[in-house]
């Protein structure tokens, strides 16, 4: 007798795509002569491997059944394969198909992107749908795909301002393509003017030695420094350095323009103070009585009639307004511990008296 396994094979493809690995079954003779058997199916997408053979006493042969693709839609199918000895029993094999419907390839770029020069972009493909084996960008729409992946995202960096059209193409397996398309915009990128100082303040003249800490993609960078909020563009290096001899408090500005033109302005109010006095000296430039003032203003206004102000032998610059009832004496020209007088002491600015009595000795009025 003749036996054979299994009597039933499953196969699934997709439709227009490559046929599925073909299976065996298992013809065995258990007769006590040479089997001689055929077989033949009535479907003409079930390929056989043979259509006859011989098999030896308790020996086995193989035959292999394929399905083939070609021309059927999406669906399921049921065939057979009457595999027979010549005796009126046959073996039937059941041969079922199951045809998918392969998705179609659909492109999508993603949504609008935007971003500053110099900022990465992440592209995203991801909503594109289909058996997709393949992602292609080009970034620029030139003609040119600058990444090829198997990843539905890929980053981009891009170098300039600009709208750009992004082109994405998918294909699949089998080389078909679809392509979609979306818009980059790429914004100018500003610098961000940024520095500091190594000293704030000082007495007398001293040098302040700027340190530039602005940042910005477009290199290279240019640079304009007003020290004393005068307007005016003091330096252009990078990390420069002002002698300051004016006691005063100074504004300090550093404008920052970038390779393609954009700009970028800090301006740090009160920055810088220059206090009046002789360099080095501790004390500060007027004294009346055992109080130290870094203002004869300040002291003029505290002081009772018939009382001395003493300043040091540097230049002071205030303007003085004199509208007190009171005589006071100013004795100008003291060294730094006011022990002494060494010179003089010039007083750049107005002076505005009302009432009242200022006596000078020592002083120079610019």
């Amino acid at each position: 007798s003749m036996q054979t396994s299994p009597t039933s094979l499953s196969f699934e493809g997709e439709s227009g795509g490559s046929n599925p690995a073909s299976q065996n079954v298992v013809i065995t003779n258990n007769s006590s002569g040479t089997l001689n058997w055929t077989a033949t199916t009535a479907n003409d997408w079930i390929t056989l491997s043979a259509v006859s053979g011989s098999t030896a006493v308790s020996g086995n042969s193989i035959l292999s059944i394929g399905a083939g693709l070609s021309g059927l839609s999406a669906g399921t199918y049921t065939g057979h394969v009457t595999v027979s000895s010549g005796t009126p029993a046959a073996d039937i094999v059941t041969i079922n198909l199951t045809v998918i419907e392969i998705p179609p390839l659909i492109a999508n770029a993603g949504d609008p992107y935007s971003a500053e020069e110099g900022e990465a972009v992440l592209l995203n493909g991801s909503s594109s749908s289909g058996r997709i084996a393949l992602y292609e960008w080009d970034v620029d729409d030139d003609g040119t795909y600058e990444y090829s992946t198997t990843s539905s995202t890929q980053s981009h960096t891009y170098t300039m301002d600009g709208t750009y059209t992004v082109r994405l193409r998918i294909s699949d397996a089998g080389g078909s393509t679809a392509e979609d398309t979306e818009t980059a915009t790429i914004s100018d990128s500003v610098p961000t003017a940024d520095f500091t100082a190594d000293t704030m303040s000082g007495t007398g003249s001293f040098t302040v030695i700027f340190t530039n800490n602005s940042t910005g993609y477009d290199q290279p960078l240019t640079y304009e420094w007003d020290f004393d909020e005068d307007g005016i563009i003091d330096s252009t290096f990078e990390n420069p350095s002002y002698l300051y001899t004016v006691s005063d408090t100074y504004d300090v500005a550093l404008t920052v323009t970038d390779a393609d033109g954009s700009i970028d302005t800090l301006t740090i109010t009160n920055y810088i103070t220059v206090n009046a006095g002789i360099p080095g000296c501790a004390n500060f430039p007027v004294k009346k009585g055992s109080t130290l003032y870094t203002e004869v203003q300040s002291a003029y206004n505290v002081a009772s009639d018939g009382e001395t102000i003493e300043t040091q032998d540097t230049d002071i610059y205030e303007d003085l307004s004199l509208s007190r009832d009171v005589t006071v004496t100013m004795l100008g020209g003291y060294n730094c511990d006011y022990t002494g007088t060494s010179g003089t002491t010039t007083i750049n600015g107005n002076i505005s008296i009302t009432t009242g009595t200022l006596i000078l000795e020592g002083i120079v009025l610019q």
